[in-house]
């Protein structure tokens, strides 16, 4: 099954924000939040080419990862 992922980083206002909206999915491990900084962090950043934070990403049954729409994520996940 795939995971949905917001890759993020320490003092990104807009990351602040987004985890803000997102708190009740994060909280329920619903989207796990992988700190840009990070093993895994790092390795997204590398084979997607993120370039700014905050970013949705879905780890894929496979072990990839593909970028996802923050904005639906927010829409269908966030704070209502």
């Amino acid at each position: 099954m795939s995971r949905t992922l917001l890759v993020t980083q320490k003092g990104c206002p807009g990351c602040e924000g987004v985890k803000d909206s997102l708190s009740g999915a994060l909280a329920s491990g619903e989207i796990t939040e992988v700190p840009i900084t990070s093993e895994k962090g790092e390795i997204i950043q590398d084979l997607l080419n993120i370039d700014w934070v905050p970013e949705c990403v879905t780890e894929n049954d496979d072990g990839s990862f593909t970028k996802c729409s923050l904005d639906d994520l927010i829409k269908k996940k966030g704070k209502k």
